[in-house]
Parts: structure tokens; C-alpha cells; sequence
């Protein structure tokens, strides 16, 4: 006897089988989409086994377990009001079954008032059961489509998760609905679906702007049509959020608007709204606008524009953003935590809409807080615009020395530094009085070890600065020890007699003993055991060491053995974890398509067509080795890849990289150039002396390489 029941309702989605088998019977039970957890009974005669086998099935029966899933409880006589729940739910299953989403709405408005608990309730049941990916085989009636079902799925199609998703939007309050990322991506596609408008417009849910920022805010990811924002706006069903219009608006593109971006920028120009309210707020909140390109035809490069220099450049030459707005808010930003390729982008346009030393010198003191900034390319662009105002009648020469002062001694902003000496040099012709302060201001550069910088304020020192000047003499002799090269003795008359006797008596002397450090000393620990795979999964999606994927393909190549029949449900969570984690590194990117497809099925073959955005090609060098490690299934072979590392974090010791080669030789295995290369690469030049002598048990072209 072998039975497989299901329970799934309200919070509960959970499976209970049992199978017995002469003298025992092996319960297993846990939630859908695990392994779970199985316990073994043994009894004196098979007739007692059985006995009790049945009795326990129909406990589980009578609790409401069923081989559909469906609760089927004996309970009292249900009240007329229950019984009203049971019809209206029963009514919106057949919906779902006849995939009629015309069908949803007037159910809704007829039937929903009194019944909006129940159906709460069941909404949240039927995304468990039609929405969430399961095992299908273990359903009834399962049949295979064709050799590319491998059994794993949700049972609803889209235009089902559509219904359950339509009315959870319909009915739900913000906490409900917060878990539904399916509700982002329908609400996305109101324009396309009017069916989700007339929804909204019945239900008028509270909750639509607050939820759609938090979705995109933590999965920066995704974005939202700025079109629809504003549609829904107008029919009150949202309120203006800036920070919400700001986001949407900037990440607007070809592909999300389904419109051309030269249309898109028209209607924005033509927009008094969106050019006066919405565009200003993108100075207040971080977008990715300078992420936006777009081109006219296909002979063109796919970043010949930038979206968003062109709409900027058309309002202020149509006088519908004023200039001077522009100019303080740009400048503004530079002193902003945010992304720096976003600061960049408005860096470009002033110096692309040519700004007046006029128009920057009302923002001489915003300007000059970048020399203050953490990221040096923000100092530099500092100076860049000092550069500008320094000689204007407006420009505040002392306020400019005190700033500056402290980026004198910084090592990280020698371009800056070099870039602001002839400013000063210039500053004090025109203003005699200042050379003492800004002959003190350079001679910090001492600090700094660069003998290049030092000599050039050297120069400028000896030329503006008074001998006799006993503040500027004591901070020089303080920096004594730092000069470099000659710097000391040219500095002679503004050095006093201490600073120029030379103690030898505090010098010590230096001997260079280099220490060489150890690379093999963490040797690489393959699994033992399937419990030790399903880590190593999980440590890839968490780790950034590239030989927590090259264990996986070792795995795949060579431990195929340990994975067990219910492999693919184990593995579901790490799958699911992939589908959402995008990864920075573009090896990652590859190996989670490659991961994705043995998931499902182990013996698939391995599609390499997978693109990435990359130009640089030594970083889709994995896609060869990828192949390779397909190719080993293929013809069953266990040896590893010889880039494989031996020790952490990516070392082939010398040895371990012979034997492979002369594994390979003898079974006439190909060796793949790309992955001799990489192996050759990571072998360092440690424990050599064991490796020396299998030298001579290398053949062919490899033995003189």
C-alpha cells in the first residue's frame, strides 16, 4: 500500500505519505516542496502492519488530508452565512479553472461584500496552490507535455496567477499585499490590460503608491511606468509622492514605455506637469537617469544619447527650467552621498551648457565644500571651477585659503594639488598680502611623499615667500623629515640651524629581508556528502570566491553519484534564490545559468548560448570552461578540470597540475587550451621539488611547455 495525501489551506501547505512494505511502514511528511521528514515502523507480522497503516491513514483522512490537496473536514451543520462563503468561493475556483478573468470583477461587486474574509483567506490558498512552483509529478493525473518537462512547475498559467493576483489588488489591504510581487508587475501592464484599470477603479485600493516605492526601492532592479503613475494619479488613485515620480520618471526608457524615447522626450517637453512639478524633484532624490541611452537608427552606437542631456538641454533652451535653478542644483549635488557616475552625469552638463564664471561665482561656497569631498575626482572638479572664478571681482580669496588648506595634505588629490599651485601663485600677485598665508597653505604639500609636487611648491615658496616670516620657518622645519631629494637644501633660508644639523644618532639603519609568503597552505575540501552539496550551493549564493562555483562543476563532474532521487525539490530554494540575486561579478552571472538548468534536470544538456552585456572578453572566459564541464558529463569522464584549485583561494599547487596532465595522457582525454591556461596561470612557484619528477612522464607538444 503506498498513498500520498496533501493538506492545503489557510496557513497550512503541507504532504503526509506513507508506503508500506511487508513488515514495516515509512511515514514522510514536512511542507510542499521539501524533502521532509520520514520515520519507519517495524511490527511481529505484515496483517498487524497493514492494520495499522490504515488506521493512521484514516486519522489523517478525517483531519481533512486528501490526495488533491483539498480540506475535506466532517464538521457541524454550516450556518446560511457560511454556506453563502462556501458558494462565492466555490464560484470564484471555477473562474480560475475556466481562466475567464472577465468573470473576476463582477463577481467582486456582487458577492464580495460579507464574504471578503473568506475570500482573503482563499486568495492567499490559491496562490499556494495554482502560483507556486511544485512538484508536479506528484499530482494526480500528471502527464508529461513533451522531453522538456521535467516535472517541475506551478499548476496555474498565466492568465490564472493573473485572477488571483487581480483580486489579492482588489481586496487586499497594504500588509497583505506586501509580499505579492506579482501585483508591481500587473498593475505595470495597466495600460495594456484594462481589465486591471476597472479593478482599481471598483476597488480603489490605499495602499498603490506606498507599495510600488517600497518594491522598487528594495529591489532597485525594478522600476514603474511613470505614464501609468500619472494616469492613476488623475483618477485619484494615487497621490503625488516626489520621491516615487522621481525614480519612475528617470529609469524611463524604450522598452518600459513602449515608445520611441525621441516621443517620449516630446511629451515630456509639452508637459507642464511633468516639466514643473516632477523633473525638479529628480534633483532631490537619487535616480539612475544617467543610466538612460537611446539611439535613432541602427547604424548608430546604442549609447549615441543620453536621455536625459537632451531633455535638460531642451528646457533650458526653451526657457522652461530656469538656468540659474539648473546651475545651484547641479552644483548641489557634487556634495550629495550619492551614486558617483549620477554626479558625473551633471558635471558633464555644466561644463556642456558652458557656465559663466557669473552665473558660478553665487555658489562660490557650495563650490568650494568640494574640497572637502571624500571622492577625489570631486576635488579635482573643484578646482576645475576655481579655476574659473578666482580671478572674478566677487571671488572670496580668504574664505577659499581656509578650505583649502586641509586638501594640502591629502595624498589621495595630488591631480588636484598640482592643479591649484599656479592658482595660488596667481592669487598672490593680485593680492601681496596674502602671500604670507598662502605661502603657509602650500608648504603643507610637505606631507605629501611625491617629489614632483614638492619641488613645484619649492619653486613658488622661494618665490613669494619672505625669508624672515618665523610662522611660515617653524612649520617648514617641522617637515623636514618628510622633504625628498634636495627639497631641504634649496629650502635652505626658510630652514632654521636645527632643522639643517643633521642627528645621525636617531637614524636607524634598514636592512631589506624580504619574507616570502606561503600560498599552498588551505587545500581545497571537495563534499562528502549530499548534505555537503546542498551547502555548497548555498555558499556560492553568498560568497564571492569564484572557487566556491568551480567545487559545483567538480561536483557535476565527478560526484554526480551523490545526488538523490528527489534531488530537483531539495534544490528548489536555492533555485528560487537564483531567479531573484542578480550577482556583480560576470563569471557568477554565467554560473547561475548554468546551475539553473542542472537544477531542473541533472542530465540536461547545457545551453552556452547565455549573453552578457560584458565587451571585456577575458571575462567570459568561463562560458569555455562551462562547455568543458558539459562536455566531461557527456562522455562520463571524472577527471577534473585542471584549473580546478587545488588550495584557496584559486592556487594549483605545481604537483596536483602534472598529475592531471598525465591523468589526461592516459586516457587520452583532451586537454582544453583555456583551461591550461588558466591552470598554468594559478600554478605559483611553491613545492616545485615534488613536481620535478614527473616531468619526464609528460608527452608529446605539452613537454616542452
Amino acid at each position: 500500500m503506498k498513498k500520498n495525501l496533501k493538506y492545503i489551506d489557510g496557513n497550512s501547505d503541507k504532504f503526509w505519505d506513507i508506503e508500506v512494505t511487508g513488515l514495516d511502514y515509512t511515514v514522510t511528511y514536512g511542507k510542499n516542496g521539501t524533502s521532509g521528514t520520514s520515520q519507519t515502523k517495524s511490527f511481529a507480522t505484515s496483517e498487524e502492519c497493514l492494520k495499522m497503516a490504515e488506521k493512521i491513514l484514516a486519522e489523517k483522512i478525517k483531519k481533512g488530508y486528501s490526495e488533491t490537496g483539498e480540506v475535506d473536514v466532517t464538521s457541524k451543520p454550516k450556518s446560511a452565512k457560511s454556506t453563502n462563503s462556501d458558494l462565492v468561493l466555490e464560484e470564484y475556483d471555477a473562474i480560475i479553472k475556466s481562466k475567464n478573468i472577465s468573470l473576476m470583477l463582477p463577481l467582486l461587486k456582487e458577492k464580495a461584500k460579507g464574504n471578503i474574509e473568506a475570500l482573503k483567506k482563499h486568495i492567499k490558498k490559491c496562490k499556494r496552490y495554482w502560483m507556486t512552483y511544485t512538484d508536479l509529478t506528484k499530482d494526480p493525473g500528471y502527464v508529461k507535455k513533451d522531453k522538456h518537462d521535467y516535472g517541475w512547475g506551478t499548476r496555474g498559467d498565466r492568465t490564472q496567477s493573473e485572477i488571483i493576483t487581480l483580486s489579492a489588488i482588489a481586496l487586499f489591504d497594504k500588509t497583505d499585499i506586501n509580499s505579492w510581487d506579482e501585483a508591481l508587475q500587473l498593475l505595470d501592464e495597466t495600460n495594456e490590460k484594462p481589465y486591471v484599470l476597472e479593478t482599481l477603479l471598483w476597488a480603489k485600493p490605499n495602499w498603490i503608491e506606498t507599495f510600488i516605492l517600497d518594491k522598487i526601492k528594495r529591489q532597485d532592479w525594478r522600476s514603474f511606468n511613470y505614464q501609468i503613475l500619472r494616469q492613476f494619479e488623475e483618477l485619484e488613485l494615487i497621490q503625488f509622492n516626489p520621491e516615487l515620480y522621481a525614480i519612475c520618471l528617470a529609469d524611463t526608457n524604450e522598452w518600459r514605455t513602449k515608445m520611441k524615447a525621441r516621443v517620449f522626450i516630446a511629451k515630456i517637453l509639452e508637459d507642464k506637469i511633468g516639466y514643473e512639478r516632477d523633473i525638479p524633484e529628480l534633483f532631490n532624490y537619487e535616480t539612475t537617469l544617467h543610466n538612460t541611452f537611446f539611439r535613432d537608427n541602427d547604424k548608430q552606437k546604442h549609447d549615441e544619447f543620453q536621455t536625459w542631456s537632451v531633455i535638460y538641454q531642451s528646457l533650458l533652451e526653451d526657457k522652461k527650467m530656469d538656468r540659474a535653478f539648473f546651475i545651484e542644483n547641479a552644483i548641489l549635488i557634487q556634495t550629495k552621498e550619492w551614486n558617483n557616475n549620477l554626479k558625473s552625469f551633471f558635471r558633464k552638463r555644466i561644463d556642456e551648457f558652458k557656465v559663466t564664471a557669473d552665473e558660478l561665482i553665487v555658489h562660490q561656497e557650495n563650490i568650494f565644500s568640494y574640497l572637502h569631498n571624500a571622492y577625489p575626482p570631486i576635488t579635482s572638479y573643484g578646482i576645475e571651477l576655481i579655476k574659473k572664478i578666482y580671478d572674478h571681482p566677487k571671488f572670496k580669496t580668504k574664505s577659499f585659503l581656509e578650505w583649502l588648506e586641509p586638501l594640502m595634505m591629502r595624498n589621495d588629490c595630488k591631480a588636484a594639488i598640482k592643479n591649484v599651485l599656479p592658482v595660488l601663485e596667481k592669487l598672490n600677485k593680485s593680492n601681496p598680502k596674502l602671500s604670507s598665508t598662502i605661502a603657509s597653505v602650500i608648504a603643507d604639500v610637505y606631507v605629501i611623499s611625491d617629489l614632483t609636487l614638492q619641488e613645484r611648491a619649492s619653486k613658488i615658496i622661494l618665490k613669494i615667500a619672505n625669508a624672515k616670516d618665523k610662522a611660515l620657518k617653524e612649520k617648514l622645519s617641522s617637515y623636514v623629515t618628510l622633504m625628498q631629494g634636495n627639497i631641504k637644501s634649496g629650502l635652505t633660508p626658510f630652514l632654521d640651524e636645527e632643522a639643517l644639523s643633521s642627528d645621525t644618532s636617531v637614524l636607524e639603519e634598514y636592512i631589506f629581508e624580504p619574507q616570502k609568503e606561503l600560498l599552498l597552505t588551505e587545500e581545497v575540501v571537495l563534499p562528502k556528502d549530499w548534505n555537503d552539496i546542498v551547502f555548497q550551493f548555498g555558499n556560492f549564493i553568498n560568497s564571492e570566491e569564484s572557487v566556491d562555483s568551480e567545487i559545483l562543476f567538480n561536483i557535476y563532474i565527478s560526484q554526480r553519484d551523490l545526488f538523490p532521487e528527489d534531488y530537483v525539490a531539495q534544490l528548489q530554494p536555492y533555485e528560487k534564490q537564483l531567479q531573484k540575486h542578480y550577482f556583480e561579478s560576470v563569471h557568477k552571472n554565467f554560473v547561475k545559468s548554468f546551475l539553473q538548468q542542472k537544477i531542473q534536470n541533472i542530465s540536461s544538456k547545457f545551453d552556452s548560448s547565455y549573453k552578457h552585456y560584458s565587451k571585456i572578453n577575458t571575462l567570459t572566459l568561463i562560458q569555455s570552461l562551462l562547455e568543458k564541464v558539459q562536455q566531461k558529463i557527456d562522455t562520463n569522464s571524472s577527471l577534473p578540470l585542471l584549473s580546478f584549485p587545488s588550495h584557496r583561494p584559486y592556487w594549483v599547487a605545481p604537483k596536483v597540475l602534472l598529475e592531471r596532465v598525465i591523468a589526461y595522457q592516459n586516457t587520452n582525454e583532451e586537454i582544453d587550451a583555456v583551461d591550461l591556461a588558466i591552470a598554468i596561470a594559478r600554478m605559483p612557484r611553491e613545492n616545485v621539488a615534488e613536481a620535478i619528477p614527473l616531468l619526464d612522464k609528460i608527452e608529446g607538444d605539452l613537454k616542452p611547455l
